[in-house]
């Protein structure tokens, strides 16, 4: 079917929407500029590394988390490195960029609307920081942690962007 043929009873009405709207937009009354429209936009205080707020509880850590700690090879990438520390921290560094620096825990699934309750796997929760250790605004990231044996780990990230993370662990 034809566009023209198919559109043509609205293409009056298109016409006239359109120059509305070119009016509109156009010179104020004084034939000044249209003022521009003002936005607010209002943000939450910074996560307290200290203090979780109530509907993220962290949890105490799986039976299996102490599998996590040590340094672990990207499979997708070689140069990228990630090192889960026992004390908490994490850092991730690719060849010779910065490294990403942040604090890990363990959270309760259902307890981040994103996190179904039903989760089967643990939820490992990533919070950004700066060298000095203080949680930055950034974006707190949540993972599903599986290990498939003691030198694999993979992390699917719950918002459902990219493929999971898979690592080979480092034998230092």
């Amino acid at each position: 079917m034809r566009w023209d043929k198919m559109f043509g009873i609205w293409r009056p009405g298109l016409i006239l929407f359109c120059a509305l709207g070119v009016a509109a937009c156009g010179a104020g009354d004084d034939g000044s500029a249209a003022p521009s429209p003002s936005v607010t936009i209002t943000t939450a205080a910074p996560w307290s590394a200290t203090t979780p707020t109530p509907a993220q509880t962290t949890v105490a850590a799986p039976a299996e988390a102490s599998r996590l700690i040590g340094a672990w090879r990207s499979v997708k990438d070689p140069t990228e490195v990630r090192t889960f520390n026992a004390d908490g921290t994490t850092t991730d560094q690719a060849g010779n960029s910065t490294p990403w620096r942040a604090r890990w825990d363990w959270v309760t699934p259902g307890s981040v609307p994103r996190i179904p309750a039903a989760v089967d796997r643990p939820v490992l929760r990533l919070i950004t920081i700066d060298e000095a250790g203080t949680p930055v605004s950034a974006p707190m990231f949540y993972y599903g942690v599986t290990f498939s044996d003691s030198d694999s780990l993979s992390l699917v990230y719950f918002d459902g962007i990219g493929p999971p993370l898979d690592f080979t662990r480092v034998n230092a």
